[in-house]
């Protein structure tokens, strides 16, 4: 491939299925788009990959797979300028979900080919890129013991089923640090630190979110036990305040926890840690999302 011909590479998971994977193939092929196939693994979930495609050359990444696939994508183009395509094919596809992609495959290859392109800021926590939410707590202990045959059979409710045990789990104290100052220092049993507002099951816990404003939104609670959680759940989805939840927004935030908690990016879970630190980065991807239709 070469002059003005497009450069296109496929980041798919395999996981995500024969069929689906097929059906991209299909789509890119009937349009004649000359692409370079790469399959993701578990030692190789995708950054790397992507920056090995980018260096090559390439100057559109399909990122074909999950919330993890995405996300790992996204940490090898941010920076770079390249836009990000998204092939929806995972259990919560958070940030397909978020800006409205489609998940039909044929609408998100047009997309991806000949779509408008949207720049957003990304996050890290501690050094790893998320596009949409990291979580921390009951977050990150649902994400960590959800059972991936349950969410093969019962997809969003797997996770909603996983949360319900956990209720009554004790709360950790924590001192929380944004943008230089000490906003919280006590007991917390969730941390939300959200670029885009919306969550799986069409919950919306930031309905103002700008994952372009150059800052995060952050909810925290120190809910316990089935009232509380009711309580401060419906607080937080109906966007107030209150004894049991409180609401931040900043650019630059610090978590020391005890005990050490697990935590979450875009879904993924990872090992519990006594220290979190989320910094923000400003227009670091950009995505193929569909063509606004002009009248």
């Amino acid at each position: 491939m070469n002059g003005n011909r497009r450069q296109v590479a496929v980041i798919a998971n395999p996981l995500a299925g024969d069929g689906l994977l097929g059906g991209v193939r299909e789509a890119l092929t009937e349009r004649r788009v000359e692409f370079r196939w790469v399959e993701t693994s578990e030692e190789h979930p995708g950054a790397d990959l992507t920056r090995s495609e980018l260096d090559q050359g390439a100057d559109l990444i399909i990122a074909v797979g999950g919330d993890g696939t995405v996300r790992a994508c996204a940490e090898g183009v941010a920076g770079r300028g390249v836009p990000l395509a998204v092939v929806p094919g995972g259990t919560g596809n958070l940030l397909a979900g978020n800006l409205g992609l489609p998940d039909e495959v044929e609408a998100a290859i047009a997309a991806a080919l000949t779509g408008d392109s949207r720049v957003i800021d990304a996050g890290t926590v501690n050094g790893e890129v998320f596009t949409v939410m990291a979580g921390a707590g009951l977050d990150g202990v649902v994400m960590a013991e959800t059972d991936p045959s349950s969410k093969d059979r019962l997809g969003t409710l797997a996770y909603v089923a996983e949360g319900v045990r956990h209720l009554d789990d004790r709360v950790f104290q924590s001192r929380l640090v944004i943008d230089g100052e000490v906003v919280h220092d006590g007991e917390v049993s969730l941390l939300l630190v959200g670029n885009f507002g919306g969550l799986r099951a069409g919950l919306d816990v930031f309905p103002d979110s700008d994952p372009a404003d150059g800052g995060f939104d952050l909810l925290a609670t120190d809910a316990s036990g089935l009232a509380e959680w009711l309580s401060a759940g419906w607080m937080a989805l109906t966007g107030r305040n209150g004894e049991k939840v409180r609401r931040w927004h900043g650019r630059s935030v610090q978590l020391q926890a005890d005990p050490a908690i697990p935590y979450e990016l875009d879904g993924e879970a990872r090992p519990a840690t006594s220290e979190l630190s989320f910094d923000l980065w400003a227009g670091a991807v950009r995505l193929r999302i569909p063509r606004e239709e002009t009248t």
